[in-house]
Protein backbone atom coordinates (compact mmCIF):
# COMPACT_ATOMS: atom_id res chain seq x y z
CA UNK A 1 0.00 0.00 0.00
CA UNK A 2 2.58 2.31 1.20
CA UNK A 3 4.65 1.12 -2.14
CA UNK A 4 1.72 2.30 -4.84
CA UNK A 5 0.94 5.63 -3.53
CA UNK A 6 4.31 6.40 -2.71
CA UNK A 7 4.88 6.19 -6.62
CA UNK A 8 1.63 7.73 -7.53
CA UNK A 9 3.56 10.56 -5.55
CA UNK A 10 6.39 9.63 -7.30
CA UNK A 11 4.85 9.97 -10.96
CA UNK A 12 2.68 13.19 -10.12
CA UNK A 13 6.10 14.70 -9.28
CA UNK A 14 7.51 13.80 -12.62
CA UNK A 15 4.92 14.63 -14.61
CA UNK A 16 4.56 18.17 -12.94
CA UNK A 17 8.35 18.88 -13.66
CA UNK A 18 7.60 17.82 -17.23
CA UNK A 19 5.20 20.24 -17.03
CA UNK A 20 6.73 23.08 -15.17
CA UNK A 21 10.37 22.60 -17.71
CA UNK A 22 8.22 22.58 -20.54
CA UNK A 23 7.27 26.01 -19.73
CA UNK A 24 10.30 27.07 -18.60
CA UNK A 25 11.73 25.92 -21.59
CA UNK A 26 9.51 27.93 -24.06
CA UNK A 27 9.46 31.17 -21.92
CA UNK A 28 13.29 31.06 -21.55
CA UNK A 29 13.84 29.90 -25.65
CA UNK A 30 11.60 33.22 -26.62
CA UNK A 31 14.05 35.25 -24.08
CA UNK A 32 17.30 33.43 -25.72
CA UNK A 33 15.98 34.18 -29.71
CA UNK A 34 15.41 37.39 -28.77
CA UNK A 35 18.46 37.95 -27.06
CA UNK A 36 20.47 36.27 -29.60
CA UNK A 37 18.37 38.88 -32.50
CA UNK A 38 19.88 41.82 -30.10
CA UNK A 39 23.03 40.71 -29.99
CA UNK A 40 23.17 40.16 -33.90
CA UNK A 41 21.51 43.62 -34.15
CA UNK A 42 24.49 44.86 -32.54
CA UNK A 43 27.18 43.25 -34.36
CA UNK A 44 25.38 44.36 -37.80
CA UNK A 45 25.47 48.14 -36.11
CA UNK A 46 29.23 47.90 -35.05
CA UNK A 47 29.86 46.67 -38.73
CA UNK A 48 27.66 48.79 -40.44
CA UNK A 49 30.06 52.19 -38.99
CA UNK A 50 32.94 51.09 -40.44
CA UNK A 51 31.06 50.16 -43.90
CA UNK A 52 28.87 53.07 -43.89
CA UNK A 53 33.05 54.73 -44.11
CA UNK A 54 34.24 52.68 -46.57
CA UNK A 55 31.26 53.22 -48.77
CA UNK A 56 31.36 57.05 -48.38
CA UNK A 57 35.28 56.68 -49.00
CA UNK A 58 35.09 54.80 -51.97
CA UNK A 59 31.59 55.65 -53.72
CA UNK A 60 33.20 58.37 -56.01
CA UNK A 61 36.14 55.71 -57.12
CA UNK A 62 33.89 52.32 -57.63
CA UNK A 63 34.57 52.39 -61.62
CA UNK A 64 38.34 51.94 -60.23
CA UNK A 65 38.63 47.64 -60.65
CA UNK A 66 41.18 47.47 -57.27
CA UNK A 67 38.66 50.00 -55.10
CA UNK A 68 35.90 47.72 -56.09
CA UNK A 69 37.81 44.31 -55.06
CA UNK A 70 39.48 46.30 -52.07
CA UNK A 71 35.42 46.97 -50.67
CA UNK A 72 34.61 43.56 -51.85
CA UNK A 73 37.20 42.03 -49.72
CA UNK A 74 36.54 44.46 -46.85
CA UNK A 75 32.67 43.51 -47.12
CA UNK A 76 32.89 39.74 -47.15
CA UNK A 77 35.11 39.94 -44.23
CA UNK A 78 32.85 41.38 -42.52
CA UNK A 79 30.52 39.43 -43.50
CA UNK A 80 32.10 36.27 -41.91
CA UNK A 81 32.64 38.48 -38.82
CA UNK A 82 29.13 39.25 -38.05
CA UNK A 83 28.03 35.55 -40.12
CA UNK A 84 25.39 37.50 -42.45
CA UNK A 85 24.90 38.08 -45.78
CA UNK A 86 25.57 41.81 -46.54
CA UNK A 87 24.13 44.07 -49.28
CA UNK A 88 24.88 47.61 -49.86
CA UNK A 89 22.57 49.66 -51.62
CA UNK A 90 22.81 53.62 -53.20
CA UNK A 91 19.71 56.15 -52.46
CA UNK A 92 18.07 55.10 -55.62
CA UNK A 93 17.59 51.68 -53.96
CA UNK A 94 19.98 49.69 -56.78
CA UNK A 95 22.86 46.85 -55.14
CA UNK A 96 25.90 48.52 -54.77
CA UNK A 97 27.90 45.59 -53.53
CA UNK A 98 26.59 42.17 -52.22
CA UNK A 99 28.34 39.43 -50.53
CA UNK A 100 25.88 36.75 -52.18
CA UNK A 101 25.22 38.08 -55.25
CA UNK A 102 21.36 40.06 -54.39
CA UNK A 103 20.64 41.62 -57.51
CA UNK A 104 17.82 43.61 -55.68
CA UNK A 105 16.36 44.62 -52.68
CA UNK A 106 12.39 44.41 -52.51
CA UNK A 107 10.81 47.66 -52.55
CA UNK A 108 9.03 47.86 -49.09
CA UNK A 109 12.38 46.95 -47.54
CA UNK A 110 14.69 49.54 -49.49
CA UNK A 111 11.67 52.42 -48.98
CA UNK A 112 12.19 51.86 -45.04
CA UNK A 113 15.92 51.93 -45.00
CA UNK A 114 16.17 54.69 -47.12
CA UNK A 115 13.62 56.69 -45.01
CA UNK A 116 16.25 56.63 -42.39
CA UNK A 117 14.75 54.34 -39.94
CA UNK A 118 16.42 51.21 -39.20
CA UNK A 119 14.03 47.72 -39.66
CA UNK A 120 14.44 44.60 -37.37
CA UNK A 121 12.26 41.52 -38.92
CA UNK A 122 11.97 38.03 -40.05
CA UNK A 123 11.77 38.03 -44.04
CA UNK A 124 13.08 36.14 -47.25
CA UNK A 125 14.40 39.37 -48.35
CA UNK A 126 11.77 38.57 -51.55
CA UNK A 127 12.92 35.43 -53.22
CA UNK A 128 16.48 35.11 -52.57
CA UNK A 129 15.82 32.99 -49.64
CA UNK A 130 13.94 29.65 -49.42
CA UNK A 131 12.96 30.06 -45.64
CA UNK A 132 13.06 33.82 -43.49
CA UNK A 133 16.06 35.04 -42.21
CA UNK A 134 16.88 37.89 -39.89
CA UNK A 135 16.77 40.88 -41.71
CA UNK A 136 18.66 44.17 -39.85
CA UNK A 137 18.45 47.24 -42.76
CA UNK A 138 20.52 50.16 -41.30
CA UNK A 139 20.71 53.67 -43.57
CA UNK A 140 23.92 55.09 -44.61
CA UNK A 141 24.14 58.56 -43.91
CA UNK A 142 26.91 61.37 -44.90
CA UNK A 143 26.42 64.61 -44.00
CA UNK A 144 22.73 64.07 -42.37
CA UNK A 145 21.00 62.62 -45.67
CA UNK A 146 20.96 59.40 -46.32
CA UNK A 147 22.80 58.09 -49.60
CA UNK A 148 21.92 54.32 -49.09
CA UNK A 149 21.05 51.42 -47.04
CA UNK A 150 22.93 48.22 -45.48
CA UNK A 151 20.87 44.99 -45.10
CA UNK A 152 22.72 42.19 -42.98
CA UNK A 153 20.80 38.95 -43.57
CA UNK A 154 21.61 35.99 -41.48
CA UNK A 155 19.75 32.56 -41.91
CA UNK A 156 17.86 31.33 -39.06
CA UNK A 157 20.06 27.38 -39.16
CA UNK A 158 22.61 29.73 -37.16
CA UNK A 159 19.80 31.21 -34.58
CA UNK A 160 18.65 27.52 -34.53
CA UNK A 161 21.83 26.16 -33.65
CA UNK A 162 22.20 28.16 -30.84
CA UNK A 163 18.46 27.17 -29.62
CA UNK A 164 19.52 23.44 -30.09
CA UNK A 165 22.55 23.76 -27.87
CA UNK A 166 20.64 25.82 -25.52
CA UNK A 167 17.54 23.10 -25.75
CA UNK A 168 20.18 20.07 -24.95
CA UNK A 169 21.72 22.05 -21.91
CA UNK A 170 18.71 22.72 -20.70
CA UNK A 171 17.56 19.18 -21.26
CA UNK A 172 20.38 17.34 -19.39
CA UNK A 173 19.98 19.84 -16.55
CA UNK A 174 16.11 18.90 -16.36
CA UNK A 175 17.08 14.74 -15.99
CA UNK A 176 20.16 15.46 -13.45
CA UNK A 177 17.43 17.03 -11.04
CA UNK A 178 14.93 14.53 -11.69
CA UNK A 179 17.78 11.64 -11.18
CA UNK A 180 18.70 13.21 -7.97
CA UNK A 181 15.15 13.70 -6.31
CA UNK A 182 14.64 9.86 -7.55
CA UNK A 183 17.75 9.00 -6.34
CA UNK A 184 16.65 10.55 -2.77
CA UNK A 185 13.48 9.62 -2.60
CA UNK A 186 14.24 6.32 -3.02
CA UNK A 187 17.25 5.92 -0.81
CA UNK A 188 15.28 6.30 2.20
Amino acid sequence: MFKSIFSRLVWTFIITLVFVYTALFCAMSAFELRNISNRQYEAATKAAGSIEYMTVLSIDDMSDLRVRNIYNSALGSWSSIVGSDITVINEDGNVYASTNNIKRVPKELAARALGGAPYRGYTKFGSYYNKPVLTIALPVKYNGSVIGAIFFNTTLDRIQNSLVDFFEIFILSSLLSVVVALVLIYSQ
